[in-house]
């Protein structure tokens, strides 16, 4: 029986390690920053509006003939397709993390999304990069934007549901709706730059700059909320750890969990 508590505590604390250490995730950071400065420098630079690899990269996605793809690739897009889409989903999380008296978690969601919409769209106008044509590729969709470098719904995806899910991974109690959740999310941010290239909205290297860009962004959040987090327990903390000890170091309920 204290094996079972000893390892339920110790998966707790990887859990709410996660994702890796501060070293680490500081080191990450200081990668992407550099990778993606060298690739938009690049992007700048060449005189061409995509390289040969974004053309091959479309074309081969686009050349998919699975049914229900298009209708898969747009379900995945709509969520960032309007101010009004994202601004009504965001505004809702915030709304359920407060009233979970997540108050702290609900904040920094708030900034991280903030800061990425403040990043995209100036860094759209310095590279000037054109979207793609449809002399090229098929363009299914409409954009308002005429900049493609970075992909603004990467950035985003990234960003918005990348923070939920480092939430639900650490935050949920129950383990399968918090995979299931973690899943979800993760598959949304893994599916949005195939969409965006398959749908004719940005080229691959668009999609690789938002990745990079949206993901420096995510773990500078993430460490930020540990960080305000070590200043003082969160109601939402504190009452889980209240919640924990009493299922694991009340006798009665102990036994009536070996019982079942």
């Amino acid at each position: 029986m204290a094996g079972g508590i000893t390892n339920k505590g110790n998966e707790s604390a990887q859990r709410s390690n996660f994702p890796a250490g501060s070293h680490w995730a500081q080191f990450a950071i200081v990668i992407g920053v550099v990778s993606f400065l060298a690739l938009a420098t690049v992007v700048y630079l060449d005189s061409r509006p995509y390289f040969l690899w974004d053309l091959a990269v479309t074309r081969q996605l686009q050349a998919a003939s699975w049914p229900g793809v298009e209708i898969l690739m747009r379900g995945i897009s709509i969520t960032g397709d309007s101010v009004l889409i994202s601004g009504f989903l965001l505004g809702a999380a915030f709304l359920a993390l407060f009233a979970w008296r997540a108050r702290r978690e609900a904040a920094v969601l708030v900034l991280a999304v903030a800061m990425g919409e403040i990043l995209k769209i100036p860094l759209k106008h310095i590279v000037g990069r054109p979207r793609p044509s449809p002399d090229l590729v098929n363009v299914l969709i409409n954009v308002k934007e005429i900049q493609s470098f970075p992909s603004g719904h990467t950035v985003h995806y990234v960003v918005f549901f990348g923070f939920l899910a480092f939430l639900a991974w650490t935050l949920l109690p129950a383990d399968g709706l918090r995979r299931a959740s973690f899943g979800i999310l993760v598959g949304m941010i893994l599916l949005v730059g195939p969409s965006r290239i398959y749908l004719g909205a940005h080229w691959a290297s668009d999609v690789v700059g938002g990745y990079l860009l949206g993901g420096v962004l995510l773990l500078g959040n993430i460490l930020l909320y540990r960080r305000w987090s070590n200043v003082g327990s969160s109601p939402l903390r504190t009452r889980r750890a209240s919640d924990c000890g009493r299922r694991y170091h009340d006798p009665n309920l102990l036994i009536g969990r070996d019982e079942r």
